[in-house]
């Protein structure tokens, strides 16, 4: 499970397979609140409200997140394409341990379109977020072949679709966070 979410984010954070580490699996509680996180990211909350969807899936209505004193609220221009079993096909996972230089720490919510426990093929959809921020740092989707031989990611482009939408105040670019070593920085130092 650790390995799915990483290699959505792996892409954009960890450029080397050599630097790759496991996850932790955050674990949900019926009342929102998050628990494994060390001390610094508490109080954490997820609050996800569930709509009607079409046939077995259900939509995203409302997505809230709080990490210590932040907390984001997406859009519904983020979640208009989010479809999800229910909450038993969500799974979090987070790291604040690996080597910062290569990204902020960050926590991962992946919201399944078929029961995650299944060994058909699925689809999800996994949204990465600042653990330091509680900003949204990027949006994935992923495929998943049977017994999950196969995995393909690709990023969605959030941005696009919030055109119009005042994006700082729920994201950020992973640029941001990334040590400018071009040599044309260098030279103006």
């Amino acid at each position: 499970m650790a390995l799915r979410i990483c290699c959505i984010f792996s892409l954009a954070i960890i450029a080397s397979p050599a630097l790759a580490h496991k996850e932790a699996v955050i674990q949900w509680q019926l009342d929102g609140s998050l628990s494994r996180l060390p001390p610094e990211f508490q109080p954490a909350l997820l609050l996800i409200a569930f709509g009607p969807g079409d046939g077995r899936l259900k939509k995203v209505e409302s997505f809230s997140l709080r990490i210590a004193d932040h907390t984001v609220s997406l859009p519904q221009c983020v979640l208009s394409t989010i479809r999800v079993v229910d909450r038993s096909a969500v799974r979090i996972l987070a790291s604040w341990y690996h080597d910062l230089t290569r990204g902020p720490p960050y926590i991962s919510v992946e919201l399944y379109e078929s029961d995650p426990r299944s060994t058909s093929p699925k689809r999800s959809q996994v949204l990465h977020f600042n653990l330091a921020t509680a900003r949204l740092v990027e949006v994935g989707a992923v495929r998943y072949a049977a017994h999950e031989s196969e995995i393909t990611a690709k990023k969605v482009d959030f941005r696009t679709a919030c055109a119009g939408v005042e994006l700082t105040s729920f994201s950020e670019r992973l640029e941001d966070h990334r040590p400018d070593t071009s040599l044309e920085r260098t030279r103006e130092r």
